[in-house]
C-alpha cells in the first residue's frame, strides 16, 4: 500500500464523528490536512488534537460552508496557498432530517440535498482542474448504507446518498483518464453526534454501531491503494453477533 506521508487531503465536516476522526488517522499519518468545518471552534480544536497527536503534523483550519460555493472556493484557494495543491478529498460533510415527508419543509429538503449532494458536487468541481493539471488525485465520497437501502422518515437523507452513489460513478468515468480516482464509501450506522442526538460516543460502542476511527480506517485503506488499484464503491458494516 501507498503511503500519504505529505499528501495535501481536504476533509469536509471535520470538525467531528467521522471528519474528525479521518483528520486525526490521517495527520498520524503525516498528511498534510485541511480540516473543513462550519464551526471555528471546533474545527481549531481538531486541528490541536491533531498536533497534540503528532508534533509534526501540518494542519489548516479553515472555515467552510459546502452548501454556498463562495465558501467553496474560499476553501481551495486557502488549501493551495497553503500547501500549493490537492491529492485527495473526502467528501464527508452531511446532515440528516428524521420527518415525514407530508411534514418535511421546503427548507428542510433544500438544506439536505444542498449539503450532502450539491456540496459535493461544488468542491469536486472546484479542486478537479488541479488534480487534473497535476495529473492525478482522489475524490472519496461518503454516502451511507442509506444510500441503497431506504429508511422510513429519511427521504430527502435517502435520496441524497443515492444521488451521491450515481454521482460518484459517473464522475468517476469522466477523470479516470487522468488518473484521478472516485470512490464512494456507504458506511452503516455509525455512532457519532449526527447518529445518536443524545450525545456523541467517546470510545464507546453502542449495540450494531460502527465508532468513527473504523470508518476513518476505511477511508485511509481507499487512499492507501496501489495506484493502478481502485475500489469504486466500498460497503462497510458492523459485525452484528447474535447471542
Amino acid at each position: 500500500m501507498i503511503s500519504v506521508q505529505d499528501k495535501i487531503v481536504i476533509i469536509t465536516g471535520a470538525s467531528r464523528g467521522i471528519g474528525k476522526a479521518t483528520a486525526l488517522l490521517f495527520g498520524e499519518k503525516g498528511a498534510r490536512v485541511v480540516i473543513a468545518a462550519r464551526s471555528q471552534d471546533d474545527s481549531e480544536k481538531t486541528a490541536s488534537e491533531m498536533i497534540k497527536k503528532n508534533p509534526k503534523s501540518e494542519v489548516l483550519a479553515v472555515v467552510s460552508d459546502v452548501t454556498q460555493e463562495k465558501s467553496i472556493k474560499n476553501l481551495v484557494q486557502q488549501a493551495i496557498q497553503k500547501f500549493g495543491g490537492i491529492d485527495i478529498l473526502v467528501n464527508n460533510a452531511g446532515i440528516g432530517i428524521n420527518k415525514p415527508v407530508a411534514e418535511f419543509t421546503t427548507l428542510d429538503w433544500d438544506l439536505t440535498l444542498d449539503t450532502n449532494l450539491k456540496g459535493p458536487f461544488l468542491i469536486s468541481r472546484e479542486v478537479l482542474p488541479i488534480m487534473i493539471k497535476q495529473r492525478g488525485g482522489q475524490i472519496i465520497n461518503i454516502s451511507s448504507g442509506a444510500g441503497k437501502n431506504p429508511i422510513k422518515n429519511y427521504a430527502a437523507y435517502c435520496a441524497s446518498k443515492f444521488g451521491l452513489i450515481g454521482f460518484s460513478e459517473s464522475l468517476a468515468l469522466e477523470v479516470r483518464n487522468y488518473n484521478i480516482k472516485v470512490s464512494v464509501l456507504l458506511p452503516g450506522t455509525t455512532a457519532t453526534h449526527f447518529g445518536d442526538k443524545k450525545r456523541e460516543y467517546v470510545g464507546l460502542r453502542p449495540k450494531n454501531s460502527l465508532l468513527p476511527k473504523e470508518v476513518a480506517e476505511a477511508i485511509l485503506t481507499l487512499a492507501t491503494q496501489e495506484p493502478q488499484a481502485w475500489t469504486s464503491e466500498m460497503n462497510l458494516r458492523p459485525l452484528i453477533i447474535e447471542p
